[in-house]
Order: structure tokens, then C-alpha cells, then sequence
């Protein structure tokens, strides 16, 4: 008898374990605030909610937005990569330089222009000491080509070398050509032609897959005399996608 006058006594009532739920009218108003809003992400959406008097947790808000099949990311609107590639194809370049070797192991850089909608590969040039004055010089030889075209350029995609220096840009900008270069962290390499790394896969640069193995440039020690002129080396040349020298990311 005493003993449950003492267990009464001492108990407590014991609410449900965990994380309190979240009302109805909070799930029912976070969709609604991000269809009226595309631009918020699920962080904006969780501020306005606490300056409404509704508490509830970020990873809440991004949780209730997936469930509604709604991006918790703040980019809502305008194309994606993939959807900019495609509708851009036909005025969009990439370059990019990879490596290669001469028979007595002298390494010569190479640069690389390729059209992501007919899939031509230009060699701009091939030198032993690839400097930003070079690059240049390549860039101008590249313009006086492309202005024979009938499709004009209107995007380079390229990456964040220092090699790649405001003149370069300038030459692609005086013919109206808008210079992409590709974002900072990046996982793994940076978008190259390097056909002896490169794996199989998309490229970030092209928006291409290819399953076969990119073969690499034979060079002869007779080349490495020639490769550092001045100019094209080498006209547009149509590259299958199973055997494409692709940029990888």
C-alpha cells in the first residue's frame, strides 16, 4: 500500500521522445512560401518562418520541400548547365591544354580548341614552354579563323589557368565572344585534353559522355623543331565520339 502512495507520488507524466512535431499549418505553409517565392532556398524560408513566430529547424524546411517534390536550393529558375550546353551547342568553343611526349621524353603542351555541336577538334599549337604570349598569339590566330565561319562563336568555355591572362580573354571580347571560365571547386582535375588521364565518362566542359579510351597525339623528336611556330598547326578536323580526345572535368 505504501509502496504505490509513493510510486503515485513520483511519477511523472512522460511526453513523446524526440523532436516535438510540426504543426499542420507550418508543412501546409513552407511550400506555399517557396511556389510564391522561386528564388528562396530552404534557409530564406526558415528566417521568414521565425519572423512569423513559427520555430521549426532548417533541415525541416529542406525535408518538407523535398517531400513536396520542390529543389530546396535557392536556384529555381533560368537554364541548367546541361539545358545552357544544348541550347548554346552550335556558338560554343572549349580549350584546353593536355600533353605529350617525344620519343626522347621531351614534353610538349598542346592546345586545343573543340566545338561542342559538330565535335571539330582544332590544334591551336604545340611548344615546349606554353607562356601567356603564346596563348595569346594563339587566341588572334583562332579569330582571323573563325571569322571565315558562318555559325558565329558567342561562348569559350575555359578553366582557371594562368595561363589563359586578360589579353587572351580581350581578343575573344573584341569579336563578341563571352569567356566562361568553369567554377572553382572542381572535383578532381580541371576540364583537360590530357588523353592519357583522361577516364571515361561526361566531360564537364563538353556535356558529352564517350565509353572509349581517348587515344594520345604521336610526336616525333622531328615535330618538336616545328611545333613552336607561330599560327595554326593544324585545320578543323571532325572527331567521332569513340574516338574523340574530349575534355574531361
Amino acid at each position: 500500500m505504501y509502496r504505490d502512495l509513493v510510486a503515485k507520488r513520483w511519477t511523472y507524466p512522460h511526453g513523446r521522445p524526440g523532436r516535438p512535431a510540426i504543426t499542420k499549418g507550418a508543412t501546409a505553409v513552407v511550400p506555399l512560401l517557396a511556389q510564391e517565392n522561386p528564388q528562396w532556398g530552404y534557409r530564406r524560408i526558415h528566417g521568414e518562418l521565425a519572423t512569423m513566430g513559427v520555430i521549426i529547424a532548417p533541415s525541416s524546411v529542406w525535408a518538407i520541400l523535398k517531400r513536396h517534390g520542390i529543389d530546396p536550393s535557392p536556384r529555381r529558375l533560368g537554364p541548367t548547365w546541361t539545358e545552357f550546353l544544348a541550347t548554346q551547342a552550335k556558338g560554343l568553343l572549349a580549350c584546353d591544354f593536355f600533353h605529350v611526349d617525344t620519343i626522347l621524353l621531351r614534353r610538349l603542351s598542346v592546345l586545343v580548341f573543340i566545338h561542342h555541336d559538330t565535335r571539330l577538334v582544332r590544334i591551336a599549337g604545340v611548344t615546349a614552354k606554353p607562356v601567356a604570349d603564346w596563348v595569346t598569339q594563339q587566341a588572334r590566330n583562332l579569330s582571323m579563323d573563325l571569322a571565315d565561319h558562318a555559325d558565329p562563336v558567342k561562348f569559350l568555355i575555359r578553366d582557371r589557368d594562368t595561363k589563359y591572362t586578360a589579353s587572351f580573354d580581350a581578343v575573344f571580347a573584341a569579336d563578341a565572344v563571352t569567356v566562361i571560365r568553369t567554377p572553382v571547386p572542381l572535383l578532381g582535375p580541371t576540364p583537360s585534353a590530357n588523353a592519357s588521364s583522361a577516364p571515361s565518362g561526361a566531360s564537364a566542359s563538353t556535356g558529352r559522355s564517350s565509353s572509349g579510351a581517348a587515344t594520345s597525339m604521336p610526336c616525333s623528336p622531328s615535330t618538336s623543331s616545328t611545333t613552336t611556330r607561330t599560327g595554326p598547326t593544324a585545320p578543323w578536323t571532325r572527331v567521332s565520339p569513340q574516338r574523340s580526345t574530349r575534355l574531361q572535368r
